[in-house]
């Protein structure tokens, strides 16, 4: 159960550090699509969907084909029945 509990600190230790790091190139190139996109998955991985779901919805803003991308992305698995994230995915005519 400790090698479990350690496994998972180390996980969230590092993905702290890609979002520190991803904050870090946003800081430089603001609206890269690219950036926001790989900070929203690590986001979701972190189970921040509201987060997550903000800098996906800029991502797609600037390069629509990611919204397929983030469709099929496991690193979207933990959030993908929030209806947030839906509503970035398939979004009604109203919100389009």
């Amino acid at each position: 159960m400790k090698r479990v509990a350690r496994s998972l600190e180390l996980r969230q230790g590092r993905l702290d550090e890609a979002a520190s790091l991803l904050d870090q190139a946003l800081a430089a190139e603001p609206s890269s699509p690219r950036v926001l996109y790989a900070r929203a998955s690590i986001r979701a991985l972190q189970g921040k969907t509201d987060q997550a779901v903000a800098d996906l919805r800029a991502a797609i803003s600037g390069e629509p084909l990611l919204r397929h991308q983030a469709a099929n992305d496991p690193d979207y698995e933990r959030i993908r029945n929030e209806a947030a994230f839906i509503d970035v995915i398939e979004p009604s005519h109203a919100g389009a």
